[in-house]
């Protein structure tokens, strides 16, 4: 009887699976591109002559689109980034790390889920499409630089645990992804916005307790 259930449990599977791969076709995308990021705050804001870069990055993902039908299509993919930001003042300032500095940089590396709905505008050759999803985001590696006042570079490693310390930071983040693009043939062309909703900073002054990332970014992708 048990063999009788395992079997019928198997079957059931495969038919279920081969159903979704019927009723749903899909394709796999390539895509890589200029990622721009930035934190919501920071850490030199109210110092005098206060300025704020955004960090530039090359990221890479892969995707499965599933189409649900001639407009709509679901998109998950897998994706490595590094997202930050830089910033700095004119004048030299005691840091919360307790160097003496100008300028301060945080760098992390992600391996990213993202899962978007994708909605064609139109039908035809070349079609307009409008993304909006989520995504999940564990962190990797990375790391902060400072410049102190003998114009040299002071890097750490960034540390994953609860000290209160101005390079402890989560792995966890997650937020909302928002696009445009353009397809034709198997190219595509696109821009994302990406802002987390996850306080990523463990450090718990007022002018860094609400961290989060946010992005853009400009791709071009390539169905296999």
């Amino acid at each position: 009887m048990k063999t009788n259930f395992s079997a019928i449990t198997v079957t059931v599977l495969f038919l279920i699976l081969g159903a979704y791969q019927t009723l749903f076709s899909q394709q796999f995308s390539i895509k890589s591109g200029l990622l721009v990021s930035s934190f919501t705050n920071k850490v030199l804001q109210s110092y005098d002559n206060f300025y704020q870069t955004d960090k530039d990055n090359v990221f890479i993902s892969v995707h499965t689109e599933f189409t649900l039908n001639e407009r709509f299509s679901i998109e998950p993919g897998i994706s490595f980034n590094s997202k930050g930001y830089a910033e700095g003042s004119s004048s030299y300032s005691e840091l919360p790390n307790g160097v003496r500095g100008v300028r301060y940089s945080v760098s992390i590396s992600y391996l990213e889920l993202p899962v978007l709905t994708k909605f064609y505008i139109n039908s035809g050759k070349t079609r307009f499409f409008a993304t909006a999803g989520a995504y999940v985001a564990a962190g990797l590696f990375g790391n902060t630089k400072t410049r102190n006042d003998e114009n040299r570079n002071v890097r750490s490693s960034l540390n994953w645990t609860s000290e209160n310390q101005i390079n402890a930071y989560k792995r966890l983040d997650f937020g909302g992804i928002f696009g445009i693009g353009v397809q034709s043939n198997k190219m595509q062309i696109g821009l994302n916005i990406g802002r987390g909703f996850n306080t990523i900073s463990i450090f718990d002054d007022i002018e860094m307790s609400k961290v989060r990332n946010k992005t853009w970014t400009l791709y071009v992708g390539y169905f296999i």
